[in-house]
């Protein structure tokens, strides 16, 4: 299991922000399909570096800030981005993620963002509805499914049909 840094407190502050910035953003992009790396602690406009970045692996401090933000423990963000719990503490060792798990973990970010918005970034919904069976995804929990590229798309489909008042 990770152990709290002196930075956490901090951080935790932050992670409030990174949710609130995107709330914010929500009014430009009601379906967080940009907004969603604010979850992460980037900036909106970042998008050459993020893919530098991603290839390069991102630093693991983002990994934590997303985990904290959107309130997952550890063992459900290490299933979500497909990164074993002790991997995961020799990649907080280390500092930086590997490129796949770095692009694993933009994936999660994507598919929670998409997830906030459909609930106006209500977190406790959004959870409610990512750790519940659903029906339109044949029964799977989404938390689940997402940590998988087809998974994630399923899951986005669905939320648009259900954006688009299509029912899931």
């Amino acid at each position: 299991m990770l152990r709290a840094t002196a930075a956490a407190p901090r951080m935790s502050s932050d992670t409030s922000t990174d949710l609130t910035r995107f709330v914010r953003a929500l009014r430009t992009d009601p379906s967080g399909a940009t907004a969603y790396v604010l979850l992460l602690g980037f900036p909106l406009s970042d998008h050459a570096r993020i893919a530098t970045l991603v290839q390069q692996g991102v630093p693991f401090v983002h990994l934590e800030r997303f985990r904290q933000t959107i309130g997952l423990s550890l063992d459900q963000i290490a299933a979500l981005v497909e990164i074993p719990a002790r991997t995961l503490t020799r990649r907080r060792q280390t500092g930086r993620l590997r490129s796949d798990e770095s692009d694993r973990l933009f994936r999660a970010a994507r598919v929670v963002g998409r997830i906030l918005a459909l609930y106006d970034g209500k977190l406790a919904e959004a959870h409610e509805w990512l750790e519940s069976p659903q029906r339109g995804l044949g029964g799977a929990v989404p938390l689940t499914l997402a940590a998988t590229d087809h998974g994630a798309q399923a899951i986005s489909d669905i939320i648009g049909r259900i954006e688009y008042g299509l029912g899931a």
